[in-house]
């Protein structure tokens, strides 16, 4: 509970505050600005949900600690390739949120808004009157033509919608670049943890060969070794694993020793 308060408290409650204020009655004249700034202000507000969204990242952490332990490095490697593509999925749904909330309530400098276009020539319904399904679908068809090189019916109308469109342009040449180097790292690195697996692997028979251990004695310890390197878990790292350590003055180093020595001075 105490956890709760310190981390998401605060963004739920702004979240039950934006949903009550939109609840409120409409009381007064009709052209009442005050209310009218603040029930906007409380339908922006509901972005901060997004915010959660960012707990997905600790969770791969977990999944990923999780899979490395039971299963070896093979799924920490596909983790990590699926990382990203989450990621891509995430910024395309804010990036959708933010253009419909844009086309919604922003205001116009040239009074029309992309939701106000018609769908096609052979209609005159328009994209606010279409459902909430395919308006979302829309809006996230949209962000991901911005962050690929993709085409879409739907142009920006007034300058605000102009700049953002701008600017997610922009972030799709950084996301998509990063996107490829992160890909060709991750494949890189699983490539050589295979080449070193098959070294060691190589080596084993060749011993085995030399010492003419042949027959099922031979294939039970190449196979006792594969699985054991399959399912590797992860060893605790000491202070002598961490070669940064060694840059340290010797009184910090010594204080270091101390705090890492609590837990097992406290029993």
């Amino acid at each position: 509970a105490m956890r709760y308060l310190r981390t998401w408290f605060i963004p739920d409650l702004v979240i039950i505050m934006s949903d009550a204020a939109t609840l409120l009655p409409v009381t007064g004249r009709q052209g009442d600005s005050g209310y009218g700034g603040l029930l906007r202000l409380s339908k922006m507000s509901r972005f901060v949900r997004l915010a959660r969204i960012f707990r997905v990242a600790r969770s791969f952490d977990q999944v990923e600690r999780s899979l490395q332990q039971y299963f070896g490095g093979g799924w920490e490697i596909a983790v990590e390739i699926l990382k990203p593509f989450t990621s891509i999925m995430m910024i395309n749904h804010m990036l959708a949120c933010a253009w419909f909330a844009i086309g919604t309530y922003v205001p116009s400098d040239t009074g029309l808004r992309w939701i106000e276009t018609e769908l096609g020539s052979a209609t005159s319904l328009e994209y606010k009157d279409a459902s909430i399904l395919y308006q979302y679908t829309t809006c996230l068809h949209w962000s991901m033509t911005q962050l690929t090189p993709g085409s879409m019916q739907v142009f920006p109308q007034n300058t605000f919608e102009r700049c953002f469109n701008f600017l997610c342009l922009v972030l799709g040449m950084l996301i998509f670049g990063v996107l490829i180097s992160s890909l060709s790292a991750k494949m890189t690195q699983y490539r050589a943890g295979q080449r070193d697996k098959f070294i060691k692997l190589a080596t084993l028979r060749r011993f085995l060969h030399d010492k003419g251990v042949q027959g099922a004695l031979a294939v039970s310890v190449v196979q006792q070794v594969r699985q054991r390197m399959s399912t590797a878990t992860v060893v605790p790292l000491v202070p002598k694993d961490v070669q940064a350590l060694t840059m340290l003055a010797s009184s910090l180093r010594r204080t270091l020793q101390c705090e890492l020595c609590k837990p097992q001075l406290r029993h």
